[in-house]
């Protein structure tokens, strides 16, 4: 009878103990959601996200074909105009390949963005800082119990910011929205 009373004993205490853990691995906390994206953050940007502080990156083309866009133009014009960037115009003839000439406008960045930016790039884009960005906070989580998904609103307030045309044209703080998945092991930013 003894041996009965402790293993049912245990049993509940084993029970307890389990309802609890999932339970709270299953609460999506704003503090685990803030978590969760400043890691995502820090996975998708190698490393840029420190104490909550992130970059907001840029991405320029290595050419734009001629004419500009007025958007382009004011954006290249400000860059070079902080000598962050030096562009070069290049003319190309008509050929058998192409039956029209056009002009190409390819940007080369410079060495103070080089020395004072984070910078990537690949074929065709360059990506480098212009703004910091600081976690603002969460403004809401909404769960969806049967489909374990949970919507996360937050803000992103920019701090400093490194060109005068995004200091002038950005708003100071972001919204921004990911959804997430409950797994077996925990909250994750879907993709």
């Amino acid at each position: 009878m003894k041996t009965i009373k402790a293993t049912t004993s245990k049993l509940i205490l084993f029970c307890s103990i389990s309802i609890l853990f999932f339970s709270c691995t299953d609460n999506l906390t704003r503090d685990k959601a803030k978590e969760i994206i400043i890691k995502d953050y820090q996975r998708k940007y190698e490393g840029t996200a420190v104490d909550g502080c992130m970059k907001e990156l840029i991405q320029i083309k290595k050419s734009y074909t001629m004419p500009l866009t007025d958007e382009v133009k004011k954006m290249l014009d400000c860059l070079t105009s902080e000598g962050m960037i030096t562009i070069s115009e290049e003319y190309h003839n008509q050929s058998w390949t192409c039956p029209y000439s056009w002009t190409e406008a390819k940007v080369n960045l410079t060495e103070k963005t080089k020395v004072y930016r984070y910078i990537r790039e690949n074929e065709y884009n360059y990506d480098f800082e212009i703004c910091e960005l600081i976690f603002g906070k969460i403004t809401g989580i909404k769960i969806q119990e049967q489909s374990k998904t949970a919507e996360v609103n937050y803000t992103l307030k920019r701090g400093l910011c490194n060109s005068c045309y995004y200091e002038k044209s950005l708003s100071k703080t972001i919204a921004k929205s990911v959804t997430m998945s409950l797994y077996d092991d925990g909250w994750r930013i879907n993709k």
